[in-house]
């Protein structure tokens, strides 16, 4: 196992002792939480699970201060939507999947704010569908299949509004040929073939004129 480096957490104590110098200064705080988010990126990558949700709660706790502070703030409302889904990563992977729901819904919900007030924003709309990918692939992995197949409906009816918005942005291309192929996976599990052929189709299509397109690329 790998631990997290002392420059990661040298970069967290100057964080720190900004954010309790100025505990006004939402800057400060917000850098703060930035800052608890990375390293729990990093432990959770080097298999520091515990220590990966310490961080991230750390991280969400500020979150929560900020969007209490400064409630208008749309910035603080995506990091906290964010804080919440990543602890409910951590919560799926260790199988507390009651906390996972709750975290994944939480963080659904902020986005869903989002996306209401500011519906061509593209950014708001990505992590919307994949709130909507996280509780379709949970309800799936707990036997709730008919939940599963509306969660990732939705999130798969999103990325095709998004590169109907931007069908140039090749990412948003391949982000709608996974969200095909997750629910024709779902499909199979389910004995609905057909309709499971008609999805995988449908991401084939995605990757050959990506493929076609810039065919150096591998």
């Amino acid at each position: 196992m790998t631990p997290i480096s002392p420059k990661s957490q040298s970069s967290r104590a100057i964080s720190r002792r900004l954010a309790e110098a100025e505990p006004e200064n939402t800057i400060y705080q917000h850098d703060l939480a930035v800052s608890f988010s990375k390293l729990g990126d990093l432990a959770a990558a080097v298999g520091q699970t515990d220590e990966a949700r310490r961080l991230d709660a750390d991280a969400l706790a500020i979150s929560r201060r900020l969007v209490e502070a400064e409630p208008e703030n749309t910035v603080h409302q995506r990091n906290l939507a964010i804080s919440h889904y990543m602890l409910g990563d951590l919560a799926r992977a260790v199988g507390q999947t009651d906390e996972a729901h709750r975290l994944y819904t939480d963080a659904l919900a902020i986005l869903r704010r989002l996306t209401q007030a500011a519906p061509n924003n593209t950014l708001y709309q990505w992590d919307l569908a994949a709130s909507y990918d996280k509780l379709g692939e949970l309800a799936r992995e707990v036997g709730r299949t008919r939940e599963a197949r509306r969660l990732q409906s939705d999130a798969m009816a999103i990325h095709r509004q998004l590169v109907k918005a931007e069908p140039e942005n090749t990412t948003l291309q391949c982000d709608l040929a996974v969200s095909y192929g997750r629910l024709a996976d779902l499909m199979v599990a389910v004995g609905q073939i057909r309709e499971a052929h008609r999805l995988y189709t449908n991401a084939l299509a995605i990757h050959q004129r990506l493929a076609a397109a810039e065919p150096e690329k591998k």
